[in-house]
């Protein structure tokens, strides 16, 4: 109906772009569907040493996700399921340019069968996400002090 009026049907040719208000609700949403499909498999995979005692196994902020699992083949082979599971359903893709798998502690041969199965380039660590430096270890004192100086510059500012 247009102006009350019936008309003639017309073809949607484009989604939501970048800005749209939909777009958190369904980044929400969609997450939300992958969650589960962590939850169903939970026995399958082993959780990363750090992650065990709260059985943190991702994290969903922004348009960004993170996954901590245990780095060993079995568990990323499940991981990669649920990843091509949410794919074929919701028909979204990752990012190659912008994915990367971060390891510590791990054999070179468990890395490049974990490579050869995802076929997700390796990053190095430490890296930095919304500019707070990430790594397997403690952060040092210094980078710490970095950080807190910027948060004072901004409370200041």
């Amino acid at each position: 109906m247009l102006n009350s009026s019936p008309t003639l049907t017309f073809q949607a040719i484009r989604g939501l772009r970048q800005g749209d208000s939909l777009s958190p609700l369904l980044f929400v949403i969609g997450m939300e569907y992958l969650s589960r499909l962590f939850r169903s498999v939970e026995g399958q995979y082993g959780f990363h040493s750090r992650c065990k005692k709260t059985k943190l196994s991702h994290l969903c902020f922004a348009d960004d996700l993170m996954l901590f699992y245990k780095g060993n083949v079995p568990s990323v082979r499940v991981l990669h399921q649920c990843i091509q599971a949410f794919s074929n359903t919701s028909r979204l893709q990752a990012n190659a340019s912008k994915v990367a798998i971060y390891i510590a502690g791990v054999t070179s041969t468990n890395r490049a069968a974990i490579g050869a199965l995802t076929h997700f380039p390796f990053g190095s660590l430490p890296f930095r996400y919304l500019g707070i430096p990430l790594s397997s270890k403690r952060l040092s004192i210094a980078e710490c002090e970095q950080l807190a100086d910027r948060i004072n510059s901004r409370i200041r500012g």
